[in-house]
């Protein structure tokens, strides 16, 4: 004989302290059927955005996994997605690890790169390997029992900036352009993550900016972080270093923390010279040319005897 068990939930949340009205958020269902070992369950919002998933047993423990997401808002993007995961159970049942894939991935109703990777949750972590989405891959563990610890590499490749901007202060409405590409660490818990980026971030402009490449350095606890060794090469060839302290946490001064960075030259230094970069120009698809500032040093020994200044044209070559 089939068992089949269907559930049905509505949700409500009062408005008024002094008197209820009742607003419908969401609906649930849901049905298991224990003869064939399979469930199905659908999530629907007011904006009529869902997630349908079903559950289907394979061999011995384990388990296919389907999501079918239609429209999910989050405050970032809109997502749309079919995505498939199978679920194996170890023999001491103390582990279950899978694969996750998926097709037809909409973010703001644009195509992007499908979800591709593997997971693994044992204990109180769950362990990404590879677990990559969009313009982003994760390799990693997160804790989900209280202190919640972290210790995450993120990595970017060709992330639009907007949204990138737009994930860190999604308050700041920053006109910008340009793709983003490096890594991100994170390690410690989520009352003390600290961060380090290495970022790179090519061909657009910021507000007024426009540039040619950011090289962006930044670490700290999460929201302080401290921006130092920071290059940047506008458009019209102008190239100079930026640090000083920013909180991603103040949103509503983003702009004005940006504009209080500290700018400085472009220097390097050795024993023998310093060289100021004042203009690093694109123009071929060989290279690059630099307008500098040349210091030299006369040493012998320890002593310097002299100092000899010119301004010099350097051409560079990348293959």
């Amino acid at each position: 004989m089939k068992w089949k068990i269907t559930i049905s939930l509505l949700v409500f949340l009062g408005v008024s302290p002094l008197s209820v009205h009742a607003k419908e958020l969401l609906t649930f269902s849901g049905s298991v059927d224990l003869t064939q070992n399979q469930f199905d369950i659908d999530v629907t919002w007011e904006d009529q955005s869902f997630i349908k998933a079903k559950g289907l047993k394979t061999v011995g423990k384990d388990y296919l996994l389907t999501l079918d997401i239609e429209h999910m808002k989050s405050p970032y993007f809109d997502l749309s997605s079919q995505i498939q995961s199978s679920l194996i159970f170890d023999k001491a049942g103390s582990a279950v690890s899978g694969e996750l894939s998926s097709q037809y991935s909409l973010i703001d109703y644009k195509p992007t790169k499908e979800l591709s990777g593997r997971f693994e949750i044992k204990g109180d972590r769950v362990y990404l390997t590879s677990l990559s989405f969009s313009h982003i891959a994760f390799n990693g563990f997160v804790e989900f029992m209280d202190p919640f610890a972290v210790d995450m590499l993120v990595e970017m490749d060709q992330l639009p900036l907007e949204d990138f901007l737009d994930f860190w202060t999604p308050h700041s409405k920053l006109d910008s352009s340009g793709v983003v590409g490096g890594e991100i660490k994170l390690a410690g818990t989520l009352d003390k993550l600290q961060m380090r980026g290495n970022l790179q971030v090519y061909d657009g402009h910021i507000e007024n900016l426009l540039f040619d490449n950011i090289h962006l350095n930044a670490q700290g606890v999460y929201p302080l972080l401290q921006v130092a060794q920071t290059s940047v090469s506008k458009a019209d060839g102008v190239s100079f270093m930026v640090d000083g302290p920013v909180d991603i946490s103040d949103q509503l001064n983003f702009k004005k923390q940006i504009k209080a960075l500290h700018i400085s030259p472009l220097v390097t230094e050795t024993a023998t010279k310093k060289e100021w970069t004042i203009k690093r120009l694109h123009g071929t698809e060989m290279g690059s040319t630099e307008l500098k500032y040349l210091l030299r040093k006369d040493i012998s020994g320890s002593t310097v005897k002299e100092e000899s200044a010119l301004l010099g044209v350097e051409q560079k070559l990348e293959f």
